[in-house]
């Protein structure tokens, strides 16, 4: 049996790091396109109310989209290759997120991910990975960490 010991210092407290284009599939998405995704995310089992959002765009125009899609939010950017992912990644780093979340939700199915998620385990927080279940890297399907794939089912519903 495989037992978890949560960071109980801060245990209610919980972050979710979204990556919002690779969520969506692309980087070329509508205010409208988020809208939808917000509303089946927000009903999700691993949401729940008072949890902060941080979302990531690796262009301006995907930034503007989400916020007019999204609304309250923290949003970052970084332009380039992997620049969503980096952003986050520097979040996790320079913020101390192991240290004052609880819970960590990281929403990309990029395996860039995988060593991030290793140590939020071992610094005993909760993780979840949220990612399509078509566009996640196997990596993330091998590590410690409660795994949520979306269908694309799921998509057409909140469509």
């Amino acid at each position: 049996m495989n037992t978890m010991i949560v960071n109980t210092a801060n245990a209610t407290r919980a972050i979710h790091l979204l990556d919002i284009e690779n969520l969506m599939g692309t980087p070329y998405f509508t205010a409208e396109e988020v809208r939808h995704f917000k509303q089946l995310y927000m009903t999700s089992d691993f949401y729940e109310d008072g949890d902060q959002i941080v979302i990531a765009t690796s262009n301006a125009r995907g930034l503007v989209d989400a916020g007019a899609g999204w609304g309250d939010a923290r949003y970052t950017f970084q332009h380039g290759a992997d620049g969503a992912d980096l952003a986050l990644i520097e979040i996790l780093h320079s913020e101390h997120i192991a240290d004052r979340f609880g819970r960590v939700v990281i929403a990309s199915g990029d395996g860039i991910f995988a060593d991030e998620v290793r140590a939020l385990v071992a610094a005993h927080v909760d993780v979840h990975v949220v990612a399509r279940a078509t566009g996640i890297h196997h990596c993330l399907r091998e590590v410690d960490a409660c795994l949520h794939l979306l269908l694309s089912s799921d998509f057409a519903l909140a469509a």
